[in-house]
């Protein structure tokens, strides 16, 4: 690890990536002049250094589009989404970017997510993502999802939890 990397980590607590650094600052016009001139991919994986990533979601190598998500840079997601940048694409450890979405909070973000798959017939709630939402404290987009999802829905969801539970 490079000494002023470790540097900059720990008196910040983020690593020093220029990229990831302009992402969480939403500083879109830094960002559309590195989009253009280094011809990032919009659905370019990060690639975290583990060690230096103090968050455990982002340790798996998040899409550009995931990691806006996440920190709720609202400019730079709506830039990646006009980009064509792909929200089903998934870190390495699957997760899609309404997981990422969700743990950042930005109901924004998460409305936009919602309404883009729905449009396209691929959004679904599952019990990962309302997991999700309760593990990262999100309670009122859990709420929303329960409000927002058919009874049917929910019931095949709650069936599917007393199997798996009673397996277990």
């Amino acid at each position: 690890i490079d000494p002023k990397e470790l540097d900059c980590f720990v008196e910040t607590g983020f690593n020093l990536n220029k990229l990831q650094k302009t992402i969480r600052d939403d500083d879109i016009d830094e960002f559309q002049r590195a989009f253009v001139t280094e011809r990032i991919n919009p659905n370019k994986h990060i690639n975290t250094n583990s060690l230096l990533e103090r968050i455990p979601l982002l340790r798996n190598q998040p899409t550009l589009i995931e990691y806006a998500a996440f920190y709720g840079s609202i400019k730079i997601f709506k830039y990646l989404l006009l980009q064509q940048a792909n929200l089903n694409n998934c870190d390495k450890a699957k997760r899609t970017t309404f997981t990422f979405a969700l743990a950042g909070g930005n109901t924004e973000i998460i409305h936009i997510i919602h309404q883009e798959q729905t449009q396209k017939k691929e959004f679904k709630v599952t019990t990962d993502i309302l997991r999700n939402a309760i593990m990262f404290g999100q309670i009122d987009a859990f709420k929303w999802l329960i409000t927002n999802t058919s009874q049917e829905e929910i019931n095949k969801i709650s069936k599917r939890n007393l199997i798996l539970e009673s397996i277990l």
